[in-house]
Order: C-alpha cells, then structure tokens, then sequence
C-alpha cells in the first residue's frame, strides 16, 4: 500500500489570509493649541487616551517560488477612548488674567483602514509552516474623534468659566507608511490551517483642528492576530 504523500509536497501558490485579533498597545498622543478671544491669545492642552483596539485581516498572498512570495493584506481597526483637556481663557475685562477650565470628554472613537503590500519569505516541515513579511502600508482612511474648542458660560464679574459643551470632531486622512511582521502555522492539510500572526505597521498623519491648530498621531502599531490559511 502506497504511503501517504506528506504535507506540502504538492506546493500551492495562492493562499488565502484571514484573521482576527487585537492592537494591544494603547494609543496616545496631545497636543496644545492657541486662540484669541478679547484680544488676548488663550491656550487649550489635550491629552488623547485609545484603549486596546480590535480588527481584522483579508488577504492574498503568492508564491513566485518555494519560499518567496507577495502579498496584499486589508486591514481594519476600532478603539475607544477619552480625552482630557486643560484650557485657559482670557478674561474680558483684564489683561493677563487668564481663567483656567479643565474636562474630560469620553466615548471617542478611532479607526484606521489599511492596505499591506509586501514581500514574503515562507516556509514549513511536516505541519508547521512559517513566515515573514515586510512591506508598504498604505493607510486608506486614519479617522480619529478629536475635541474642538469648549464652549463655556460665564457671569459677571466674569472671573471663572463653566464649560457646557465640547464639539467632537471627525476628520479622514490617508498617510503612507511600512510594516513588517511574522506568522506561524499549523496546518491540517495542505490545503489548510490555523495561524498565529504579529504584524508592526505606523504612519505619521497630521490633522488640521480649526485653521491654525494641527494635531499630529501615529496610525498603526502592535497588531496580534488568531486566523485560517486556505491553499489554492
């Protein structure tokens, strides 16, 4: 009786990726801003807090030849998150006078959607399979929730601010940056298995808040995945 061949002697080109996981790695970035009012510049401080995020993975990835391959990989990710702020308003009757007001602004939202294009190198023996990428990432759509200017009351004699209402923006832009990552897997067949992947991707991208005030964050990160691989 013939014995069975083992996995991977029949070497397929096209695999098919798909995953879901986490960023585990919180988000955090601030920023200071000025404006005038009365004639007189003010100041409002934000520190920006995004908790684990959480996402997935579709791809395609193509062997030219055993071990070296190219791929594309869309990539989604969500996180929620909060923002503190720290604001000093001029006075409308004194100079240097400043009346200081500090909030917190909760349930913001921040998604990224991404494109990986990458080279690859892979591999295995028997049921485990391996492999390792780097690439360009394309960050389709970067859309953080950042505050806009607070919106405050005040009385007579005008000594003290209360913040009623703080605007929530919600600003897109895309950003060119790399990633480079890993995977392991353990496959049931030749046709498919189950992998383990970690993927380090970032981008710089800056948003205008109001005209003259920009804010500056790092897309991407640490991004684990839990997934299948389906041969073709």
């Amino acid at each position: 009786m013939p014995a069975a061949p083992a996995l991977g002697a029949e070497r397929s080109q096209l695999v098919l990726l798909l995953s879901g996981g986490a960023a585990p790695l919180k988000l955090d970035f601030s920023e200071t801003r000025s404006f005038t009012e009365f004639a007189e510049e003010g100041s409002l401080d934000v520190d920006y807090g995004f908790d684990t995020g959480f996402g997935g993975e579709a791809g395609l990835r193509y062997f030219f030849t055993e071990h070296i391959a190219a791929e594309a990989v869309f990539s989604f990710l969500t996180r929620n998150g909060s923002a503190e702020f720290t604001g000093s308003f001029p006075h409308p009757l004194y100079l240097n006078r400043p009346r200081p007001a500090t909030g917190t602004v909760s349930d913001l939202s921040h998604k990224e959607t991404t494109v990986h294009v990458n080279a690859v190198y892979g591999g295995g023996e028997a049921s485990l399979g391996y492999a390792v990428f780097a690439g360009v990432s394309f960050f389709v759509k970067v859309e953080p929730a950042l505050i806009g200017q607070p919106q405050y009351s005040h009385a007579f004699p005008f000594d003290s601010v209360t913040v009623t209402s703080v605007p929530v923006l919600s600003p897109s832009k895309s950003a060119v940056g790399f990633n480079v990552g890993g995977e392991l897997e353990y496959r049931f067949s030749d046709r498919a298995g189950a992998a383990i992947s970690a993927r380090y991707s970032r981008a710089t991208v800056e948003f205008d808040v109001d005209g003259e005030n920009r804010v500056k964050l790092d897309a991407g990160g640490l991004f684990v995945g839990v997934g299948i691989r389906v041969r073709f």
